[in-house]
């Protein structure tokens, strides 16, 4: 396991505590429950790992938050809905289908 760079480590933790927040703070529920299984299996790992892990885990949320955040100022194509593919051009039900 990589260590995560040190001026990551606050957003990991963040990302983290947003995680428990999020989960009811249960963190032996059912998410943090198969979180564990799907990273380590049937086995537990030592404390060194389990802490690279987490953090590592944390710094990846982080990210993926980050990636998933628009850049720059809103624009009017960030503020209005795209229509569905059963929507008409201007966004309302397209009734081409229908007798009328």
């Amino acid at each position: 396991m990589r260590q995560p760079p040190l001026h990551r480590i606050p957003a990991a933790a963040l990302a983290l505590l947003r995680l428990a927040a999020a989960t009811g703070f249960r963190l032996r529920g059912r998410y943090w429950r198969w979180r564990m299984q799907t990273a380590f299996g049937r086995g537990r790992p030592g404390p060194a790992q389990l802490t690279a892990s987490l953090l590592d885990y944390g710094e990846w949320v982080a990210r993926m938050r980050a990636m998933s955040r628009p850049v720059g100022p809103p624009t009017a194509r960030t503020q209005t809905r795209l229509p569905y593919p059963s929507e008409g051009p201007g966004g309302g039900p397209n009734h081409s289908d229908t007798a009328g």
